[in-house]
């Protein structure tokens, strides 16, 4: 039986690695470490997308998304 083939990976060229690497250093100097507080934030931060997603749903049915009658 034979062995399954590995993909390989196309080598990044040099502009792809420099770009990739100034994307990284321009993201780290915006990062915050908000240590202990982060599952406090994981939390608040799904509550305002739920809170967000409901209140478009919301408007949704009020407006051109309910059905006509």
């Amino acid at each position: 039986m034979a062995e399954p083939s590995k993909k390989t990976r196309n080598p990044s060229s040099e502009e792809s690695r420099k770009r990739k690497r100034e994307h990284d250093r321009a993201r780290v100097k915006t990062r915050v470490n908000i240590g202990p507080a982060f599952p406090q934030w994981r939390t608040l931060l799904e509550r305002t997308a739920l809170i967000q997603y409901f209140t478009e749903v919301v408007e949704c049915a009020r407006t051109a998304c309910a059905p006509h009658a």
